[in-house]
Formats: structure tokens, C-alpha cells, sequence
């Protein structure tokens, strides 16, 4: 029970995360600004966006690693009991 509860938490959606951009609005609000000013903006759109998630994805990491061991736990028990 432990791991398909663990599991379901890691599978289900979560809010919040950001992975992507969206290139219109880099588009109008740098608009004429030097290409050197878009990259270092949008280093800094990646940056901010990895801080935000990242106590999502060590609590997913946690979550996972609960599944794994909670598998490889029943796993044995049911080998043990074949076994015996």
C-alpha cells in the first residue's frame, strides 16, 4: 500500500512547475533590446524557474525513493513466503 500510494503521489499532476517559456513575450518585451540582453534575460527566466521547482522536485525525489524501497520491500516478502 505504501508504494502505490507513494507512487500515485509522484504521478500526479503537480501546479505550479515551470518548464518552458513562452516566446512572445520575450519577443514584445525585448524587442529591441541586443541579443546579449535576450540571453542573459532569458539565463535568468531558467535560473528563476529552477529555484521554484526544486522543492517540488526533492519532495517528488523523496516520494519516489519511498515507492522504490517500499517495491523491493514487498518484493522479498513475497519471495520469502514462495520461498517458504
Amino acid at each position: 500500500m505504501t508504494s502505490i500510494s507513494a507512487a500515485a503521489y509522484v504521478l500526479l499532476p503537480k501546479r505550479g512547475l515551470a518548464f518552458s517559456l513562452k516566446g512572445g513575450i520575450l519577443l514584445r518585451e525585448g524587442s529591441e533590446e541586443p541579443l546579449p540582453g535576450v540571453y542573459r534575460r532569458l539565463a535568468n527566466w531558467f535560473d528563476g524557474y529552477s529555484r521554484a521547482n526544486q522543492d517540488t522536485i526533492e519532495r517528488l525525489y523523496r516520494f519516489f525513493t519511498v515507492a522504490t524501497v517500499a517495491v523491493l520491500a514487498e518484493a522479498m516478502l513475497w519471495l520469502l513466503e514462495i520461498a517458504l
